[in-house]
């Protein structure tokens, strides 16, 4: 008989890229130490579960050539990732029926009203962390994380409803620093890059959730308005993409730190150009902060809110950011950079 496994997967922090990588340029995205959990283990009975603990609620389901079909009663938008996930799993039949428990509890802050969603590419963690327990509950074994990468973008993709880039994916999956390739037909691939001697990044929460779908819609429109404006901004983000890509590979600390400054400004002009709300007062403010004290800021992923980026080479100007964001209520988090990627836990 099968035996009970848990799997996890981190989130990400996007260094360069953001928005080009969707018109095929090349982004850099790194691990970060919040992580989502799935817990498989077996279950009696003929059907699989999901459990949902904190609401004391089971649903129990059955998989017919890719469809999830529930048994009793739906988990509603909740059981969305069970359904993407097994649409393209294929897990043999005959595998013994599973209980399946989702955790991205990390992933988020505060209690009730005031619980706000952190920024990190939650989904395809959990995503990922699902792929790699059912394998190993079906088959004793965690598989080379690589040889999940098609599933877990396809999944993941059908998730997100065919949007996306694949780089939280490729991420969550291999964990450290990676540059994530786009292919035009194909998935896309990635491969590891290490971190610059010297190289200090602080990750500042600038205190607001943001939506990438709304902001990917807004570039949309901002496209149908003035095609020719937007075009030229992702060609300019494209050519700072390849340009920070290439700064990782040669290993140099203020080579990545002149090309995140350059992405940086790329970015600003573009979300001021097409008015996509990128760089909001809230990034805009923490940048004045390292402005004065030195260091390099730039937004995160799709901006809006969520995380910023604080970049240095240098210990003094780190600290004295540090101090004057803590001075000015900004948070600096503290959790590890370019960890582990998907894991078997105990």
């Amino acid at each position: 008989m099968s035996v009970a496994v848990a799997a996890t997967a981190p989130g990400k922090l996007m260094l360069t890229g953001e928005y080009a990588v969707l018109a095929g340029a090349p982004a850099v995205a790194m691990a970060v130490d919040i992580n989502a959990c799935a817990r498989v283990s077996p279950v009696a009975g003929e059907f699989n579960r999901f459990d949902i603990p904190e609401q004391r609620a089971h649903f129990p389901f059955a998989v017919e050539d890719g469809a999830v079909r529930w048994i009793e009663s739906s988990p509603g938008d909740r059981g969305r990732m069970i359904e993407s996930f097994f649409a393209v799993a294929r897990v043999p039949e005959g595998s013994a029926p599973m209980a399946i428990e989702l955790d991205s509890d990390a992933f988020f802050r505060g209690e009730g009203e005031s619980r706000v969603k952190l920024g990190l590419g939650s989904s395809a963690a959990v995503l990922v962390a699902l792929a790699g327990a059912v394998r190993a509950f079906v088959t004793g074994e965690l598989p080379a994380p690589e040889t999940l990468a098609g599933r877990c973008l396809d999944a993941h993709r059908r998730f997100q409803g065919g949007a996306g880039s694949g780089a939280d994916v490729m991420t969550a999956l291999l964990g450290g620093v990676l540059g994530v390739m786009p292919g035009a037909t194909t998935r896309p691939s990635a491969i590891g890059l290490d971190w610059p001697d010297r190289l200090l990044v602080l990750p500042v929460w600038s205190g607001r959730s943001a939506s990438t779908t709304d902001l990917l819609a807004r570039v949309d429109a901002a496209r149908r308005r003035q095609p020719d404006l937007v075009a030229g901004h992702i060609d300019q983000l494209g050519q700072q993409a390849a340009a920070s890509f290439a700064a990782w590979r040669t290993g140099r600390a203020d080579e990545v730190i002149a090309s995140a400054a350059a992405y940086a400004r790329a970015l600003a002009a573009f979300d001021q150009a097409a008015a996509i709300g990128i760089v909001t007062a809230e990034h805009r403010a923490v940048g004045r902060i390292c402005d004065a004290s030195g260091a390099i800021y730039k937004t995160s992923g799709a901006g809006g809110g969520d995380f910023g980026l604080v970049l240095t080479d240098s210990r003094r100007i780190a600290q004295r950011t540090r101090s004057a964001l803590a001075a000015e209520g900004w948070e600096v988090m503290d959790f590890g950079l370019a960890g582990a990627g998907l894991r078997l836990t105990a």
